[in-house]
């Protein structure tokens, strides 16, 4: 048995592991699937919103934002105020009042988009008239300026969002980018690949290891491999479980893949996105970010597997780390105070794909206006290869001579 598969079979391919990832993979499918059969009332009512919807897709239409706006405000007065209120007492059992809410949020966002929103705060602006108004008080020279201007040029590119059905793709949007992924992919993540290194330390057999004739170097590019190759797998199978899940929620039923090529900005919580992409182009880099991400968090748990003696304590301090990233990671990303810029490159925003692309953030790099997935990629790089030198350079400092 080469190095390789026996460390795939030590960290993966076990029956206790293999077990779980069923288990998980199982959970992730049913999370899914209901989550989106419940909020949509089935086949039968997303095949109703389905029509409605794709009758309406495209620029704003006046005639049928007033159409909406009165069917919202019947529902106002008979549910309660406020669109929350509403979607949870009826809109879930009643198709045609989920597509007037959303055909009304949809024309808020157009409004946003020129005359921006009254949360927004004064020195981070959105909308082009108020970055258009921010941008005559600055001074060409300034990095404030560029980042302005280039917001506002991008904005302008883009153009103002359209109304598509993208409800399903919302759906599986949430479960790749929101703060559950943390949950529910990167503290099982952290727990199959803890017994790395630590297993042997526990059990007395790495003094036999680092005396073998494969050398210590073969082993520790073997763990690493095998660790790259099961995250990969894990991350794979959330993915496809999570996918197949809410879209079967529908099957077999009209429109299952509708809105496939439908601008992200369609999508409600990314109508601020800098991205011109289409939602298939964007489902495509938000596997390929996960993948990185998750990757890196695994060779960060392999670092500390190589300096701990037991698995549970390995466990125990990458719950720790995301634990303590939740809490001081909780600001967004990219606002004013240089503490919470430093915390949006934690494992719980860098995690999630909505937190690099949802909204135009940059860092003044240099000089250089860079978008924040850059500057995460080019963090998320140097964390994975200094942890991958780090676990080479401590195993090698223990070498039996």
């Amino acid at each position: 048995m080469s190095l390789f598969n026996y460390e795939m079979k030590k960290i993966l391919f076990n029956k206790k592991t293999m077990l779980l990832a069923g288990v998980l993979f199982a959970l992730y499918g049913l999370m899914g699937f209901f989550m989106n059969y419940l909020s949509l009332n089935g086949a039968d009512g997303y095949g109703r919103y389905v029509g409605l919807a794709e009758a309406a897709a495209g620029e704003l239409d006046e005639a049928q934002l007033a159409v909406s706006t009165a069917a919202y405000d019947d529902a106002v007065k008979k549910y309660g105020s406020g669109s929350s209120m509403v979607e949870r007492r009826s809109a879930r059992t009643d198709p045609e009042l989920r597509f007037h809410i959303a055909y009304v949020k949809y024309a808020e966002f157009v409004d946003e988009y020129y005359n921006g929103s009254p949360d927004d705060p004064k020195e981070n602006p959105y909308g082009i008239y108020p970055l258009q108004t921010k941008l005559d008080t600055l001074e060409e020279s300034s990095f404030e300026y560029k980042a302005v201007k280039g917001q506002l040029d991008k904005e302008l590119e883009l153009g103002a969002p359209v109304f598509a059905n993208t409800v399903l793709w919302q759906g599986l949007f949430n479960t790749w980018g929101s703060i559950m992924v943390i949950f529910l992919l990167f503290f099982p993540l952290a727990y199959i690949v803890s017994p790395v290194f630590s297993i042997e330390a526990s059990s007395g057999m790495d003094n036999i290891i680092l005396s073998s004739k494969s050398g210590r170097k073969k082993i520790v590019t073997a763990k690493l491999a095998a660790l790259i190759t099961a995250s990969a797998i894990m991350i794979a199978g959330y993915l496809a479980a999570t996918f197949m899940g809410i879209f079967l929620s529908v099957a077999p039923g009209p429109g299952m893949f509708a809105g496939w090529d439908a601008p992200l900005r369609s999508i409600p919580d990314y109508v601020r996105a800098p991205l011109g992409m289409q939602i298939w182009q964007y489902t495509l880099v938000s596997i390929l970010w996960l993948l990185f991400t998750g990757i890196v968090f695994a060779l960060v748990m392999t670092l500390i597997s190589s300096k701990a003696k037991f698995q549970t304590a390995v466990f125990g301090i990458g719950v720790f780390i995301l634990l303590g990233n939740l809490i001081l990671g909780a600001a967004a990303p990219g606002t004013d105070t240089l503490y919470d810029r430093i915390m949006g490159f934690c494992f719980v925003n860098l995690g999630r794909s909505s937190a690099a692309f949802s909204r135009y953030i940059v860092y003044n790099l240099f000089g250089l206006v860079t978008p924040f997935y850059l500057v995460g990629m080019g963090v998320l790089s140097i964390v994975g290869v200094m942890s991958i030198w780090l676990v080479y350079h401590f195993q090698k400092t223990r070498m039996v001579a």
